[in-house]
């Protein structure tokens, strides 16, 4: 069996009982028995084979054994490996997760009744992410699942909990997050400094004592707010409150031991010197936790917030434990964990069980249960004093060793850490007293706990023979490597590309000088102005038709691309380039103008402006942005720059009968122009203090350090603000959110994705090409606006109630943090702005295509409060817009958190810490805005169905940018390899 991926088994499995619960159909009760027979079967079988795992397990060796590697991503120099095993610490809490796991389910078999089918679902993602965190043995495979865990917990507390489930969920995903995300820029600084993101190389090295400080400060933030400790503890109180029994359940019993296990794991090994330095900060912590939440447990009314701040205490004590640094102690913690993990969640599921009857947790509500539920009461008494820690239980072999090891370094914490013991037998031993001893005074209370449910048992008895093992028949309802192989150019020896002519004749291309390059911007234009011609021969009705030819012209621009390849071609007398960089953008870019098309096919039909002047326009300002991106001129620069923006400033307007959209295109059009112009006046500038428009010439000039004069770098700001404005850099963005509100909701959908790739394609050329000499001179700025454009973006979609709104300022937010990559300007930062955009297109277009769904009796819906109840009334379109948010946020295992990972690698790498904590701080903060979109969607009252069917074309769009999203991880190198070659062309010179 060793041979076997077993630990691959275990953590996966789950996923699978996934796969068959959101494939049941059939009626609500039929589905709702199906979950609850499919996640027990799956939780037992992983259950079993984790016990499998413990039988085949040497303890024998400290080596971590079941190891399985595979290569993941490797791209360039930067490699991610599928490395997976366990030793001795992991084992154990694995097992402790598959059975929490098994037991959450049996306890939510009766209790919970609602949307029982994804509460099942997340119950199961949730093992995986688990046991995926305790066998991971890469660093960015083990954040992926760290951070994995909060999607399925955010759901179970804000979906089933209680009556402040929304306030609850919220602060437990933000704490948590933000504590997260500075340990992942840890471990890119591991990265950066081993070469390697395997963890047991990361073991063998020996870290600078500086820089452990900084790691190890960095990974006790996250992993301080996951034990948690005392100051950052207050969200669990708030937490085991409102969520579920089981939530509560796994959140005490397995949630709260990832801080510990990250400590073992990582600080304790991996920084021994900073470790011993911060240890006194520790013990101090610690100390402050045990004796403050314990009082604090004494004055508790309500059995889980006693509860949870017990555990509070409990993981105080074990963090005094593993930073004594003995062997004692360090064995001592781990014990405690376990133990802890299965007290406590035993406590939480006795409190469930009296809970699930009167629905109170108050304590006062009481009293005397011993007199009608004597095995209750001795079954509690168990638990109870193994939390005290009496000997003979579990929990006394930890704190006795915690205890004897902390001795031998201080006494006076080792007192302090005995106060634990008084201090916890005095308020279990309240809460025991006050529920279980007394008089039953309360008449409810002795009619329901007394009471046998006569009537309830034979229906017990037939639950017995139908095992939940047994499945309903009516379960279903009848009826590349090392770049980018498509991008991969002539090289020598290859003939051109050729074209045939009249006649039969075939003449080379190359025969045109200068032409070759730009082919498959001619094939564009000279379309358009084809279906322009067929537009105007065959009237108003020809609109659907030159909308199917231009997603065909566009397809066809894009395989003209593709076969062209990356080679650097040079052409119009040194004006315009094709090369990797460009292919890869222009790819983008007539991906984003084609799905744009297709997505506002029947929009345009319903608003009655489906005319065919709308696709010709979209393809003229396609060809624009291609010349944009292929700019190798300042005369390039802007004549696709204006090409793009006039066909822009009429379709922002293309609603001609609505103010809003006439309002959004005069706007932009105003504030285009006066950015354009600036463009031209900097260009000008840059000409007159140069001598040249050519990026190359400008390049030789400054290539051997000479120092540029005051002109040129006013010219090189003023081109740098029009370029800005292009992109909606902050300050430079206060056309976005209105022209986004009041354009057509496809245009907006188009203005979000194509145009900004372009320009963000056409800043990183101009700065990266010609002024590469001059990055100390460009660099401030370029942080300026990306810092501005992350917080703003943040900041201010918090207060927006229009969805389009929303969507603008978070495009704004994501340019901040595309300028990050180009503030690193090396070719890991042009590699991460690559991917950036290239994952934005796909999870932005989603977004939008969900929104065009937002329509009720035939009008569009706008408002975020419209999307009140989705995952009930429409679950797959829910569930689609929820990966796209949990993307937009960077939170893994989406693409989104791919995304920001190689920015923030590339600005470590170029030491722009600094820039990289404030867009983790950013990440946070924008998570914020996302998240509520999800708790709408999830937490709130349905307000009404959007009107159906979805019209194919935004269900196809749905489907694929969706798997794309969620499984990007899966297989990243062909996105992230034709971003390596991309970025690489660019630094040839």
């Amino acid at each position: 069996m060793s041979h076997w991926p077993l630990l691959s088994l275990v953590t996966f499995l789950p996923l699978v009982g996934v796969g068959f619960i959101m494939t049941s159909r059939g009626e609500d009760a039929i589905v709702a028995r199906n979950a609850r027979n499919i996640a027990l079967s799956t939780s037992l079988i992983v259950f079993v084979l984790s016990i499998a795992l413990w039988v085949e397990f040497d303890p024998s060796t400290p080596a971590f054994q079941f190891v399985e590697r595979a290569r993941w991503v490797s791209i360039g120099g930067f490699t991610i490996n599928y490395h997976l095993g366990i030793d001795g610490i992991s084992l154990f809490f694995i097992l402790l997760s598959t059975l929490l796991t098994v037991l959450c389910v049996l306890s939510s078999w009766n209790s919970v009744q609602v949307q029982v089918k994804e509460y099942m679902i997340s119950f199961l993602v949730l093992e995986t992410m688990m046991v995926g965190i305790f066998s991971a043995l890469d660093f960015f495979l083990f954040y992926v699942f760290f951070e994995g865990v909060l999607i399925p917990m955010f759901l179970i507390i804000g979906v089933w909990g209680g009556p402040r489930r929304v306030y609850s969920a919220f602060k437990f995903f933000l704490y948590t997050l933000l504590g997260s995300v500075l340990s992942l820029l840890a471990i890119i600084a591991v990265y950066v400094q081993t070469g390697s993101s395997d963890i047991e190389v990361a073991l063998a090295h020996h870290f600078p004592p500086d820089l452990q400080k900084w790691l190890w400060l960095a990974f006790f933030a996250s992993f301080a707010v996951k034990v948690p400790m005392w100051p950052v503890h207050t969200w669990l109180p708030d937490t085991h409150v409102e969520a579920p029994t089981a939530g509560s359940v796994i959140l005490a019993g397995v949630l709260l031991k990832l801080g510990g296990y990250g400590f073992i794991r990582f600080s304790l090994p991996m920084f021994p010197a900073a470790s011993a330095y911060f240890t006194p900060l520790v013990f101090a912590l610690s100390a402050i936790a045990i004796i403050y939440t314990s009082f604090v447990a004494l004055a508790q009314t309500d059995m889980k917030k006693l509860i949870a701040y017990s555990s509070v205490a409990h993981m105080g004590l074990v963090t005094m434990g593993l930073f004594a640094l003995t062997s004692e102690a360090v064995q001592g913690a781990v014990i405690q964990m376990l133990s802890h993990g299965l007290v406590s969640a035993a406590l939480f599921l006795v409190v469930g069980v009296v809970y699930d009857r009167l629905h109170t947790r108050d304590i006062d509500r009481y009293g005397g249960l011993v007199e009608r539920m004597p095995v209750y009461a001795f079954v509690f008494m168990c638990f109870m004093l193994a939390s005290i820690g009496l000997p003979g239980t579990s929990g006394f072999v930890g704190e006795f060793l915690i205890l004897l090891g902390t001795f031998r370094v201080s006494t006076l914490e080792c007192f302090l850490a005995a106060t634990a013991l008084f201090l916890g037998a005095m308020y279990m031993l309240y809460l025991y007293r006050r529920v279980i001893f007394g008089t039953i005074t309360r008449d409810d209370l002795r009619r329901r706990t007394g009471q046998r449910r006569q009537q309830d048992r034979p229906a017990g008895r037939r639950r017995c023979k139908r095992s939940p093992l047994h499945f309903c028949r009516r379960w279903y309802r009848d009826p590349r490597q090392g770049g980018n192989r498509f991008f991969s150019g002539i090289g020598s020896g290859q003939a051109a590309p050729c074209c045939r002519w009249g006649g039969g004749a075939i003449m080379p291309i190359v025969a045109f000088p200068g032409l070759a390059p730009a082919v498959p911007e001619v094939v564009l234009v000279c379309a358009a102005m084809a279906l322009l011609i067929i537009g105007v021969l065959r009237g108003e009705g020809s609109s659907k038709l030159v909308s199917w030819l231009s997603v065909a012209v566009l397809i066809a621009t894009l395989v003209i691309a593709g076969l062209l390849g990356g080679e650097r071609q040079i052409g119009f007398y040194g004006m315009f380039i094709n090369d990797a960089f460009a292919v890869f953008m222009k790819a983008l870019v007539l991906l984003g103008s084609a799905v744009t098309i297709i997505m506002g096919l029947r929009y345009n039909e319903e608003h009655q402006i489906a005319r065919f002047e709308f696709p010709v326009l979209v393809l003229l300002a396609t060809a624009g942005m291609m010349v944009m991106i292929s700019a190798n001129d300042l005369i390039t620069l802007y004549l696709g720059l204006e090409l793009q923006s006039l066909a822009l400033y009429v379709v922002a307007s293309f609603d001609r009968d609505s103010v809003r959209s006439t309002e959004a295109g005069l706007k932009y059009f105003v504030l285009g122009a006066l950015a354009s112009g600036m463009l031209l006046y900097g260009a000008s500038l840059i000409y007159g203090f140069t001598g040249t428009t050519s990026f190359a010439n400008i390049a030789g000039l400054f290539g051997g350090g000479a120092k540029p004069s005051a002109g040129l770098i006013i010219g090189m700001v003023f081109v740098a603000v029009g370029l800005a404005f292009k992109c909606s850099a902050v300050p430079f963005h206060m056309w976005t959110p209105d022209v986004y509100e009041g354009a057509p909701t496809p245009v907006t959908a188009f203005f979000s994705v194509a145009p900004k790739i372009a320009a963000v394609a056409l800043f990183v050329r101009f700065l990266i090409e010609p002024l590469g000499g001059l990055l100390a001179e460009w660099r401030q700025i370029i942080v300026f606006l990306s810092v501005a454009s992350m917080i703003l973006g943040a900041v201010a979609a918090i207060a927006q109630t229009n969805i389009k709104r929303l969507m603008a300022y978070s495009s704004i937010g994501h340019v901040g943090y595309a300028l990050i990559g180009l503030a690193a300007a090396t070719p890991n930062g042009i590699r991460g702005v690559l991917v950036y955009m290239a994952i934005y297109l796909f999870m932005n277009i989603g977004t939008w295509a969900v929104i065009l769904c937002m329509r009720q009796r035939g009008q569009m819906l706008e408002g975020i409060s419209d999307l009140s109840g989705l995952g009930r009334s429409q679950p797959g379109l829910a569930l689609a817009l929820a990966i796209f948010m949990f993307a937009l946020a960077g939170i893994p295992p989406t693409a989104g958190f791919f995304s920001k990972l190689y920015i923030f690698l590339a600005a470590i790498e170029a030491n722009l810490v600094g820039l990289a904590v404030i867009g983790v701080v950013t990440s946070v903060v924008g998570a914020f805005y996302y998240l509520r979109i999800v708790k709408v969607m999830y937490f709130d009252e349905p307000v009404g169905a959007f009107d159906r069917p979805i019209a194919p074309e935004l269900k196809w769009v749905l489907v694929v940018t969706a798997v794309l999203t969620m499984f990007f991880i899966l297989m990243p190198d062909p996105v992230v390899g034709g971003a390596e070659v991309a970025a690489k062309s660019l630094f040839l010179r």
